[in-house]
Parts: C-alpha cells; structure tokens; sequence
C-alpha cells in the first residue's frame, strides 16, 4: 500500500492515464429526484468521523435546496440494489486528495483518499454533475434546478493537478461561511476557526494564551512555525524560538560560531546561521529530531532563513559554497540536501519545506545540486513586479528561475504574493492585478508547480476591490489549469455585479492596461509614488463616474450594489491621496475630501461589520486594528487633501517657481498623534511628547527597490526665539525616486513621522530635490532653560525639485 506520501505521488500517474472508462462495466445511474421528491438516502459507516460526517452535511444541504426534498442520512451498511448515496472516506485504494464519482445501479458512490479526498469527491460531484458553482466567501452561488434530475452514467477518477492547494486561509475566515469557500473550492490546507457542520464543537478552542487548539482538514500538515524557522531551531537568545522546547535555549553567548560572520569579520545574531560551521549542523539536526518527535500528526518541517536580507556568511566555506553552485543560497540548500538525507530512514513520511526566497538569497536554484525527493522547494517570487506577469520582460529572470528549480527538486510549491502591500492597511491598490495572478496559476503549472501557496492577504478580510474575484480564478485554476480565464471572469462578473457587469469588465480592463503600461517596477511594498506614476487624472475621473453609473444600475439591488462599492473603495483611497492634484487638473472633478473620506469608512467599516464575525475575541481584535489603521489613513489624507496649507513663507520660497514645490502632511509613527493646532499649516499637525526628545532631529530616505537607506541630513539646534512656533529647517539635498520614503527620527532612530513624495520623481528628469521640515520645538531638550513640556510637532514637508527639465 506504501506510505502516505508515497499514493500521492500517484496523482500523476492519473492524470496521465485519463479516466480509465472501460476498465469496469458502468451502468446508469438511477432517478435522484422527480417532481421534487426523493427516495435516496444518504448511508455513511457506522463509525463515521466528524471529518465524513461534514461531507456529508455539505451534500445533503446542496441537493435539498436545489431539488425542495429531504435527503436522510442513515448510518450503517450500503444495500445492494437500494437507492443510496455511498460515502467513503480514507479509501485505500485512493491516493491523498484523489476521489472518485461512479455510479453503479441505484448507487451513486463517493470516495476519497486521505482526508480531504471525500470531500473533493461530494464538490466535484455537486458542481460537474449538478451544477453547482461557488463563487465568494460570502455564501454566493450558482444553484441549478434539480426537481427532476437522473444520474447520468459518471466513473470518474481524479486527482487535481496541484498537490497542495491554499489561499492564506485563515484570512478567509473571519465568519463561519468562508470556511466553505475553500471547501467547495477544493483547497487542501485549511485551518478553522470555527467547527464545521457535523464537527464535535469543542474539538476547536482558543487557549487562554489566545493559541488556537485544533486543525483543519490537511492532506500535508505543516509543523508550526512554518516560515523564517532557523532560529527556532537554533535562537540566538532565550525566548527568540516559537518551539516551546526550545525556548530556554540561547547559543550565541557560547556558540558565536553558529552565527554570521558578517562583511568586517564579527561574529553577529539577528542575521542567519553559519551552515558551513559542523557544530552548528550537528545541534540542528538534534534539534529538529527532536521537533519531529514532539509534533505528532505533522509531515511537513520548515528549514528556512530568517526573513532578513543580504549574504547569509562571510566566511570562507560558506563564500567557497557559493561560489561553486552559483547561488547565494548554497549554504544552506548544502545543509537541507544533508539534513533530508540522514532523517528520511528513521522519518519515511517527514518532508522538508525549504524557501527559493529572494534573488540576493536563495531564489536562483544551484548548479550541480539536486535534492531528494522528501525535500519539497518553496519559490517564493516576492522580487517580482507586482503589475506584470511572468511573460513579461521584468518578470522573465523569475520565471526561468522557477523553471529551472524543477530539474533540482522534484517537489516545487509556489508561496505567491497576490496584492502588492501598501498605504499601511491591508488594503489593495487600485490595479486589478487579476490576469496577473491567472497567468502566472496557469504558468507556474506548465512550469511544473505542484503545490501553491498563495498569500492572499491583502483586501480579503474586507473583500473590497477584485480580491474576491482573483480568489475564485485561483480556485478554480488550481484544480483545472485549461480553463478559460476570459469566461471564468465574464461568468463571475455577471453573478457578482448583474446589470453593472459589463461596466465592471471594462473598469478592469482599462486599470490593468494603465498599469501593465507603465514603465515603473512595482514592488510587494510600493509606496504611492509609485501609483502616481501611472494613475492619471483623467483616467481616475472617468473610472469614477463608471462606479457612478455602476450604483445607479443596481440600486434596486442592496447585495450587489455593495458588491460594487467594494470595488471602489481602492479607486476612491488612490482619489483621495492625489485629489488636489486630480481637481487641478480637472476641474471639472466636484467630489469633495468630505465626500471622499465619508464614502472610504461607510463602506469599508459596513464591510468588516458584515465580514467579521464578533463572536471570537482574535477575531474581534482584527478588525478594530484594521478599521483603526484605515481611519488613520483616511484623515491623514484628508487633511493633505483636503485644502491647500498656509501660504509658504516668502523669505525661504519666495522666488522659488511653484511648480518645483511639494507640501505634504506627515504620517504618523510610533507615538506621535494627529492634534489640532490653529498654528499648523492645515490647521492641524503630528506631535510627539516621548521621553526620547532632543537633538539631532535626524532625516533619512529609504527607497524599497533599491534596498537602499541614506542620510539626508540632520538638524543639531532650533533655530533661535521660535520655542512654540513653527518654522522651516533645510534638513538636505538628495535625489527622488518613485520609491522614496522619507523618514524623521529623534536620536536613537525613534520614528517620529514620514512622507512617502514619490510623486516628485518626473522620468527623465534631473530629480535632485531640497528637503524642508516645519517644526514647532518645545522644551528644554531643544531650548535650555525653558519651563515647557518637551514636545517636537511637524505641520508639513516640503520638497522643492532643482528643476522639472
């Protein structure tokens, strides 16, 4: 029969051989229903588990409410002859996750291998057989007419062609009905916050450590930590591993060795582990055996980097390894080819997951090392620009890499980052990005993926933007790679959005192109800068009034119409940052800030309320923080936005052009706080009163792509007779890019507020910029002697451009 693993290794092999049709005689199938009425029953074993006992549930429920009639559920032995829907669980016949659909006489069978298999068997049936079509997490679906419905004949075996199937699940289930989403959607690595119907309800709890206690139904079970794990095999310091064992271990002190040996020569933690060090192996190994050992029911171990960049060890052998396989990666892919070796006799079922993460790190695969086959590689494509798919010229080094890993490892998952991060909340831009993430599900398959793992993060928990439609084409991508995109979204865009549908289409289909078009590199983290390099102000206005027309169209619908204003709501965040520059530019443009920012928080906050559920305290937690940080995103910009500051002073701007100047309300960090202040330039600024006050007030700039954080200069003294005013410090000259941060902190780089002004950068342009900070300086810190509390307010920056040539 062979180990676990071993029968799904056999998917392949049917896949290849089809169906097999004739290799039994089949008959038809009998009369499931007629005129609304039944005589099947629905017969699971006597010692069903709660995992059969929910296919079972999801079954019945979906045939009663398509035909009117009552499907029983009976426990005991299937009758030959009787009129009966057999289920069948872990068949040894079946590798984990295949199923199969026959139907024999009266008897409609489904089965399934491993744990998730019976439940493939039940949705696959209900959807090629029946109809059914599950498109959201918020329960909508296609429900076919099953009145009167025969079994058509159906011998029917099957695997999907990737192996593992996940969708950053836990964001999909912050209310019960995500949970089928996944289900009935066939993914294959799901954790629940809540028991599914016909589950034992306590078999899931939070600890009183807010740990949640159980797990879902997992073909692969992954050991936690799952990410960034060396150092919870090996923690510099006590309390640095998440392996409750291993917390009271701490090597640096006695083992520096263990550590990097960084570009001078010293020792140093927080960086990664020396795998060239034979100490270092050893202990890891001792370790990790005894991790395997207290996780029982796990199969799947993470060695992977910290999630730190650079070179991993300066030292000798580690920079003699990597420069004989050609990857920096090669220090530590030496030590997981060995650690999989030596454990794979004492743990035949245990796999190794470890990361293709980073191009500087471990992205490029290495010459002339292969692993064994209980090693699966991870490649985790976060370099990438984030508008374009792997047929692209940006994205091409990605994708050969990817298909060149296939030769080294046999067993290749993609860890793929759907939405770029950006505006500080988990919020997507407005940039569609669908084609994006269906080509490269179709690609990574042809390139010989067999297991995904997508994050899928941002703009799920609240479902805005086309989050919920690039779930449902990676869904169903996932299980069938030959479908065709352009109807996949046609079909959902019909369900979704009714009679805005087409308008819908074209929306996306101009946001896409605008920015495909776009000759900047788009980053997982990109700043707004990097957006206004391609979202144009026309484009912008003529996307708003389709949103207009779109809400007149269905608003005698209510579900539909907050379908839509879920879609908006990136649109109007991206509105809402560049809406001075949009009504300049036109004027005709008569949305307001107010009306903007109202719009922003009625729907996102109806959104969370709707989609969270208030029940599970974690859960409860998430959604305050994710309304609070989009709060704060809203009336930081609207302030900025909202109307123009106070009039620059002439002594300093006076005879600067105009068009070279830039002013910009602060973001907050840490703990400064958003005050009112008749002074302040919008009337209202950032004050900080931490006890961390005094000079240097130090300025620098971060540019993501670059990887690059640069001094621009420090402010030593206020200037004098200005306590409690507010006045202009130069802080520097530097240069912009679309990219830019720039970040402003006390001594001690404690971060007190930032801009991100990449709109400054102009392509093909000297863009040298002066860097101007308006400060209101209380205190003794910053004026010996003075009575006052220390306090360090900010009320704008501005950047002037050298020239716009």
């Amino acid at each position: 029969m062979g180990t676990l693993w071993e029968k799904t290794e056999r998917i392949c092999l049917f896949i290849l051989l089809g169906l097999l049709a004739g290799c039994r005689s089949v008959s038809g199938g009998g009369v499931l229903t007629s005129n609304g009425k039944t005589e099947y029953s629905i017969v699971l074993p006597a010692d069903a588990s709660d995992n059969l006992k929910y296919a079972a549930h999801e079954l019945k429920i979906h045939l009663e409410e398509a035909s009117g009639t009552t499907f029983p559920v009976i426990s005991g032995a299937a009758k030959t002859g009787e009129k009966q829907i057999v289920l069948r669980e872990q068949d040894p016949e079946l590798a984990a996750g295949e199923f199969q659909v026959l139907t024999e006489g009266n008897t409609l069978h489904l089965s399934g291998g491993g744990e998730s298999g019976i439940h493939h068997a039940v949705h696959d049936f209900l959807e090629t057989d029946c109809g059914y079509i599950w498109y959201d997490a918020r329960g909508g679906k296609k429900v076919p007419d099953l009145r009167n419905f025969k079994l058509p004949e159906i011998d029917r075996r099957k695997s999907y062609p990737f192996l593992l199937r996940s969708m950053t699940s836990d964001y999909f289930f912050h209310q019960p009905e995500s949970h089928y989403f996944l289900y009935r959607n066939g993914m294959n690595s799901k954790i629940r916050l809540f028991p599914l119907p016909g589950m034992d309800k306590n078999s899931l709890h939070f600890s009183k450590a807010g740990r949640l206690i159980g797990s879902g139904v997992d073909d692969l079970r992954f050991a936690i930590p799952s990410a960034h794990t060396v150092f919870d095999y090996i923690p510099d310091a006590p309390q640095k591993s998440r392996i409750k064992e291993f917390k009271s271990k701490g090597y640096f002190q006695e083992h520096p060795e263990y550590f990097t040996l960084d570009e001078t020569g010293k020792r140093i933690t927080g960086r990664q582990l020396c795998f060239s060090d034979p100490g270092l192996r050893a202990e890891f190994k001792k370790n990790f055996r005894e991790h395997i050992r207290l996780s029982p029911g796990a199969n799947v171990f993470s060695v992977t980097a910290y999630d730190f960049p650079g070179a991993f060890c300066f030292c000798e052998a580690c920079k003699a390894s990597v420069e004989k396989y050609k990857t920096p990666g090669a220090p530590i892919f030496l030590f997981v080819r060995e650690l999989a070796e030596e454990i794979r006799e004492e743990f035949p079922d245990i796999r190794i997951i470890t990361y293709a993460y980073r191009k500087e790190q471990t992205e490029f695969p290495p010459e002339g090392l292969d692993f064994p086959d209980n090693v699966i590689l991870c490649f985790c494509p976060i370099d990438d620009d984030m508008v374009r798919d792997w047929n692209s010229e940006s994205n091409a080094e990605t994708f050969r890499n990817l298909k060149e890993w296939k030769n080294h490892c046999r067993n290749l998952f993609l860890f793929y980052y759907v939405n770029p991060w950006t505006l500080g909340t988990l919020t997507t831009p407005a940039v569609g990005n669908v084609h994006r993430c269906a080509v490269d599900t179709v690609l990574a398959w042809k390139a010989g993926v067999n297991g995904s793992l997508y994050s899928h993060p941002v703009g799920v928990p609240s479902m805005t933007g086309f989050t919920e439609l690039q779930s449902y084409l990676m869904a169903r991508l996932m299980r069938d790679p030959e479908l065709d995109i352009d109807s996949l979204i046609d079909d959902f865009m019909a369900f979704e959005y009714g009679k805005a549908a087409p308008l819908m289409r074209l929306y996306l289909n101009e946001l896409e192109s605008v920015a495909e078009n776009t000759g900047i590199f788009v980053k997982w983290s990109a700043v707004a800068g990097v957006w206004n390099t391609f979202l144009k102000s026309p484009d912008v206005v003529r996307w708003q009034g389709y949103f207009d027309r779109m809400e007149k169209l269905v608003s005698d619908v209510p579900d539909i119409l907050f379908s839509v204003q879920r879609v908006r709501i990136p649109l109007d965040i991206m509105t809402l940052r560049f809406l001075r520059r949009i009504r300049k530019e036109v004027p005709e443009y008569k949305t307001d800030v107010q009306e903007l920012a109202g719009r922003i928080k009625r729907v996102y906050h109806r959104a969370t309320k709707s989609f969270y559920t208030q029940s599970n305290p974690q859960i409860k937690r998430h959604k305050e923080n994710h309304d609070r940080a989009l709060d704060r995103l809203v009336d930081n910009l609207t302030v900025q936005e909202g109307a123009d500051p106070k009039p620059l002073p002439d002594e300093i701007f006076g005879t600067t052009d105009p068009a070279l100047v830039f002013e910009f309300f602060p973001e907050s960090m840490e703990k400064s706080v958003l005050a009112e202040d008749a002074q302040a330039a919008w009337g209202k600024a950032l004050v900080n009163t931490g006890e961390a006050q005094g000079f240097p007030v130090l300025n620098l700039k971060y540019d993501a792509p670059a990887k690059v954080w640069e001094d621009v200069g420090e402010i030593p003294e206020a200037k004098p007779g200005t306590e409690g005013k507010y006045c202009f410090y130069h802080v520097g000259t530097t240069s912009i890019s679309p990219s830019y941060e720039l970040r402003i902190h006390l001594k001690d780089y404690k971060n007190l507020f930032r801009i991100f002004p990449g709109e400054v950068w102009m392509p093909g342009t000297d863009d040298t910029i002066d860097v101007y900070v308006s400060l209101k300086l209380t205190g003794p810190a910053y004026y010996p002697g003075s009575k006052e509390k220390n306090s360090i307010a900010c009320d704008r920056i501005v950047i002037v451009r050298k020239t716009n040539d």
